[in-house]
């Protein structure tokens, strides 16, 4: 390795790193929102290199300080957790923390909600790898030359972006779908790496910005940035090239409780390519501290103070100066900094560099019987046959060796070799007695234990069997079928459990109204997967015409069916009609949203399908005009649009995140107009968490947590789901079937992808039935859409990759 003044292809040796921030005009030293990690390993330093991280503010408000520590080691773990490429890990990242603060808001009140910028930086040798997401940017350069990531950022030009800007860059926390920018740079010699946000690139350019922070002293610096930020609240992450000369005056020996009247320091010194904690404190070093400095007593991770960081500054200017000077040179007289040899990290630095292993302790049921007694027994048995037989021996062998007998008598086995002869055969008699006793007692104590929880499954079963409250009928089978699967996990081929499982398995889906589908026409399969867990799919059928919305690849298709209608008519061109990236009337196809059918009702005299994207454009298809798009009135008041709906020619557009929903009435087949509000305000109706909603003359709001709210011209009408027991996983689509009058029939159904089925109530919120699909066609499993023609008793379903067809049971009196 070079010295602290050498340099070294791939990257600057003795790279500093400071992190530091200004708030009202006073700098202050590691602030939480500012991170350096140390990898957990030399492999790891190797093969991902170095990551530091800067989290930042996208509202008004500062970001609480646990949550910056809960995302700061979110990122952390993620990016050294998972393997593959650098940038793959920093993308895995920085969605890993998007969507820990997208949950957040989601569960939090809008006055408690929190959107913030990152970018994080990877140096491996001369490679820099940066992502970024919201106002905070990467800057590399030196005084004459300098480069932005990105160069371009609504955020650099406002401070608070809206409209289609902020879609294009959100911030974290904002869309659950938002994608960081990810770069590439090389870091050349004497460059200057500077983590800041965007408050600062407004205020100044990236030279000035660079060219400020390679300045020599430490006061220039922190005054230069001050000048910079014009009174602006900045927080910056620097990595300064290692000086050409150092300052080697030794520095007074801090613990890290004390602190001092001035700024406090952080600063870490090691390569740019792969930096390790540093080295404990040399003899050396140790001779030049005062009497009764604590030695450190270990390395001290990167990212926290140094053993001798956070002293009380010097009162004179001149000791100031100095002290500054060098805080930023490193030190050079103190071999504290120095990088070790290469070593794989103890358990002890790893926990304190923040990384921890966490072990899962899975608690499993006990069985009656525990093997562990015999064992003991059959030794404690043992140890005494081995005590009796060695009193034995000594109580009958001869203390003496006896005399050799005389020529000519006969020679005779003496009383003490006959006895050592006798425990000799006697011994493994005694051991197999022992085992076999063991054996057989072992089998017993099984055998009892299986006729215990066959009892007892039995009990709870016959129990069961003699409540007449549902409920309380459904918890004792629930119980009931616990203790079998415990029972089946240690005897899995035991007859009678499995016999009594099958039974209490059907009880229970009679009670819970199950309906199982055994048969499925496979309509079509989809090229792409869903994109996420909670990508889900819109199906709209009018007579043969059906068009499903797969947003996992944000395609539309229009398929036929067959004159049965059990079918779809071959297809002989791409079923594709429209695509994210498509170019219609001049304007680029963004993401996908919804899809409806609207039919020719009020003042619409057109009927066709609609799609709405998130730039907030309306696209609609009918056979004779092909796909169009028209524009809807006051889009950009939309903030997260989740979907839309139709009724009696008007349009519904349903955005969760504004708890807003907006109602456009036609003009001349179009929807120009400013959009009414279907809720009055003064009723505080929150959408916060709505996933679907489905529209008769009512309209149904599906949430994630699969509560189901209805409303009837803005006032909430009860919808208690009676009957149903237990709880939805992950609801992802509603339908309502019938027609759109008031008293029109018709059923709601909703596709449970938790839960993998589909469960069915009456319109006055009365649960009917649910259906599921079996072990040899289970297309139920990856529920994405949904979509029930009563009238002709058909139920169109997206699972997963394959659209399906299956008969709708009737319903049994």
């Amino acid at each position: 390795m070079a010295g602290p003044t050498g340099r070294a292809s791939g990257g600057a040796e003795g790279a500093r790193v400071v992190r530091m921030s200004i708030v009202d005009g006073s700098p202050h030293l590691d602030p939480l929102s500012v991170r350096a990690f140390t990898p957990p390993s030399r492999r790891e330093a190797e093969a991902r290199g170095s990551l530091y991280v800067l989290l930042t503010t996208a509202t008004a408000e500062a970001l609480p300080p646990v949550l910056v520590g809960e995302l700061m080691t979110r990122i952390g773990e993620a990016y050294y957790e998972l393997s593959g490429s650098i940038t793959r890990g920093m993308r895995s990242a920085l969605l890993i923390a998007n969507e820990v603060l997208f949950e957040r808001n989601l569960r939090s009140d809008p006055a408690y909600r929190s959107l913030a910028g990152a970018v994080c930086v990877v140096v491996r040798g001369a490679d820099l790898y940066v992502a970024q997401m919201g106002p905070a940017v990467a800057i590399v350069g030196s005084s004459q030359e300098s480069r932005r990531y990105p160069d371009r950022s609504a955020w650099v030009v406002q401070e608070r972006p809206e409209g289609t800007a902020l879609d294009r860059e959100p911030p974290l926390g904002l869309l659950r779908d938002g994608e960081p920018n990810l770069f590439h740079a090389t870091c050349r010699d004497g460059d200057v790496v500077v983590l800041t946000t965007a408050t600062l690139v407004r205020e100044a350019t990236d030279t000035d910005i660079a060219a400020t922070t390679l300045q020599s002293s430490a006061n220039d610096v922190i005054a230069g940035l001050k000048d910079l930020a014009h009174g602006r609240d900045v927080s910056l992450l620097i990595i300064r090239p290692p000086q050409a000369t150092l300052d080697t005056r030794p520095l007074p020996p801090m613990g890290r409780g004390q602190s001092g009247p001035g700024i406090e320091s952080s600063v870490s010194t090691g390569a740019l390519d792969g930096m390790r904690p540093p080295a404990p404190l040399s003899e050396a070093a140790s001779g030049s501290q005062p009497a009764g400095a604590a030695e450190p007593d270990g390395p001290t991770p990167r990212g926290s103070d140094a053993p001798w960081a956070s002293a009380p500054l010097p009162d004179t200017a001149e000791s100031d100066e100095a002290y500054a000077d060098a805080w930023l040179e490193g030190a050079a007289d103190r071999t504290a900094w120095q990088e070790p040899a290469p070593q794989e990290p103890e358990e002890s630095a790893v926990a304190g560099a923040g990384w921890t292993d966490r072990d899962e302790v899975i608690k499993t049921g006990q069985p009656a019987l525990d093997v562990s007694q015999f064992t003991e027994a059959v030794a404690d048995r043992a140890r005494r046959l081995r005590d009796s037989t060695e009193s034995a021996l000594l109580g009958v062998l001869p203390r003496e060796v006896p005399p050799r007998p005389v020529e000519g008598e006969p020679r005779r086995v003496s009383v003490g070799g006959k006895a050592l002869v006798a425990i000799a055969m006697i011994i493994p008699l005694v051991v197999l007695f022992t085992v076999v006793l063991a054996r057989v007692q072992y089998d017993r104590a099984r055998a009892a234990q299986h006729i215990n929880a066959v009892n007892q499954a039995q009990y709870l079963y016959d129990q069961a069997m003699r409540q007449t409250d549902i409920g309380l009928k459904r918890d004792e089978l629930y119980r009931a079928l616990v203790v079998l699967d415990q029972s089946l996990a240690h005897t899995p081929d035991n007859a009678d459990l499995q016999d009594l499982r099958r039974r209490t398995q059907h009880q229970i889906d009679q009670v819970e109204g199950v309906v199982p589908i055994y048969s499925f026409a496979r309509l079509y399969y989809f090229e792409e997967g869903a994109a996420s867990p909670t990508d889900s799919s819109r199906i709209a059928v009018n007579g043969k015409d059906v068009m499903v919305l797969h947003r996992g690849s944000d395609r539309v298709y229009r398929f036929y069916l067959n004159d049965v209608g059990d079918a779809l008519q071959p297809v002989e061109a791409n079923p594709v009609i429209l695509r994210k990236g498509d170019v219609l009337d001049g304007e680029t196809v963004t993401d996908l949203v919804d899809l409806t059918y609207m039919a020719s009702d009020g003042s619409q005299t057109m009927s066709r399908f609609m799609v709405l994207d998130r730039a907030g454009r309306l696209l609609s298809y009918d056979p004779t005009r092909g796909m169009r798009s028209q524009p809807v009135g006051n889009a950009d008041w939309w903030l997260s649009p989740q979907a839309i709906g139709s009724f009696f020619g008007n349009l519904y557009v349903l955005d969760p995140l504004l708890s807003r929903l907006f109602k456009y009435l036609p003009t001349n087949n179009e929807y120009v107009k400013a959009p009414l509000d279907y809720f009055d305000a003064s009723l505080g109706i929150d959408l916060t968490g709505a996933v679907d909603m489905a529209i008769d003359s009512d309209v149904y709001v599906l949430y994630a947590d699969g509560k189901i709210l209805k409303f009837n011209n803005g006032q909430p009408v009860e919808f208690g789901m009676r009957g149903f027991y237990g709880n939805m996983r992950s609801p992802i689509a509603i339908h309502v079937s019938g027609g759109q009058g008031a008293d029109a029939t018709g059923y709601v159904y909703v596709a449970d992808a938790g839960n993998s089925r589909v469960l069915q109530f009456t319109k006055e919120g009365d649960f009917v039935r649910q259906f599921r699909s079996t072990e040899a066609e289970p297309y139920m499993n990856d529920l994405r859409g949904i979509y029930v023609d009563e009238a002709e008793r058909r139920m169109f379903l997206v699972s997963g990759q394959h659209f399906v067809l299956c008969s709708l049971p009737p319903i049994s009196q």
